[in-house]
């Protein structure tokens, strides 16, 4: 059963914010509200989870890309999917860590460090279908940017 119109609503206040593309947000509306959808070994938020988490968020207090979905890859680290606004463009990226300070050193890297514009991160940029393909075809790891 698709989600309801209340719920839509605030599922795309959060989807605004990021001025998200019209691939994920049919992607959304296509899901239960409490469901975890799962492709491959990643796991994407469920919408409950997302206006949760963004509930009391506006555009000024929120990290600069928009988490879709993770795979672990070991030791508590992830290969995180994101939406990164600046360029409008998906990638896969580093996330997690074994402790909060690793958490925090990567979050701190790709929110104060990481420029998504740089001719160095092009080739790790997609669209939504292409990104979606390389989870299905097992093909993320190369594509995974580390913080540094």
């Amino acid at each position: 059963m698709p989600i309801s119109e209340e719920v839509k609503v605030k599922l795309n206040r959060v989807l605004d914010m990021y001025d998200i593309d019209d691939n994920l947000r049919k992607f959304y509306y296509s899901k239960e509200l409490e469901e975890e959808y799962t492709i491959e070994d990643y796991k994407f938020y469920s919408i409950r989870n997302i206006i949760d988490a963004y509930s009391e968020a506006n555009k000024e207090n929120i990290s600069k890309q928009f988490e879709i979905c993770y795979m672990m890859i070991g030791m508590g680290h992830e290969c995180v999917l994101v939406y990164e606004p600046r360029v409008k463009k998906y990638m896969f990226r580093h996330g997690g860590g074994s402790s909060g300070m690793d958490s925090y050193e990567i979050m701190k890297y790709f929110e104060t460090k990481f420029e998504p514009t740089r001719q160095e991160f092009c080739k790790y940029l997609f669209d939504f279908h292409t990104a979606i393909n390389k989870i299905q075809n097992q093909e993320t790891y190369s594509y995974m940017i580390m913080d540094s």
